[in-house]
């Protein structure tokens, strides 16, 4: 355990994770996802003209280079 304090809740194994990310992605191929209303969020979206096509494309995306 390291110094810093983690806990029990935060060592996955890569089954795991690989898991948990497998179904991130059919959230999101599946449109049942949301992305937080804030106004950096807002702002972003709008400044690159980003539609729903664009974010499912940016999600899966960083999905795939984790």
């Amino acid at each position: 355990m390291s110094s810093r304090g983690l806990g029990k809740y935060t060592y996955f194994s890569q089954d795991e994770i690989k898991d948990y990310l497998d179904e991130i992605k059919k959230l999101i191929l599946s449109d049942r996802y949301f992305i937080s209303v804030r106004d950096e969020n807002d702002a972003f979206i709008d400044k690159y003209r980003i539609d729903t096509d664009k974010e499912k494309e940016i999600l899966l995306n960083l999905l795939m280079i984790i």
